[in-house]
């Protein structure tokens, strides 16, 4: 058993699996710079090799940045490659600490959600406005008509 005796085994989300697939193809195609192991590419080209669907992509990278499996060096963009230092490989117990996936994934629907109701709000507020300019201009009209 992996964990500890007595507690129930859990089951990882297919996500943690995802990491470990990038951050491997990344430590087997990185090279040795000044010490430290350089990954060099473009991380959507290596998520499509991987067959990774793109909305991945975030939070993958987001995980392996959060676990300091992977420190980014220098961004890329355009035909311009970014640089990645691969750090240590990602492990159950660093996936799990502060289990920040499950709590990102909660709070980003909850604000999605107030966002939407921000917005909702506001659409209300501008056809009650627009309703009660109707309804001025139609007393005006019925006073200047008597």
């Amino acid at each position: 058993m992996t964990q500890h005796e007595g507690e129930e085994q859990q089951v990882l989300p297919a996500i943690f699996e995802h990491c470990r697939n990038v951050y491997n193809l990344m430590e087997e195609e990185a090279k040795l710079v000044d010490n430290a192991l350089i990954w060099e590419g473009h991380l959507t080209k290596l998520f499509a090799r991987l067959h990774l669907s793109v909305p991945y992509y975030t939070s993958v990278t987001r995980e392996l940045k959060r676990m300091d499996c992977i420190r980014q060096r220098r961004r890329g963009g355009g035909n311009a490659a970014s640089q990645w230092e691969v750090v240590m490989p990602p492990s159950e117990e660093l996936f799990l600490e502060h289990r920040t996936y499950l709590t990102n994934r909660k709070k980003s629907r909850i604000e999605r959600v107030e966002q939407q109701v921000r917005e909702l709000q506001s659409i209300v507020a501008k056809v009650q406005m627009d309703n009660q300019s109707i309804l001025d201009i139609l007393v005006e009209r019925e006073k200047d008509s008597a």
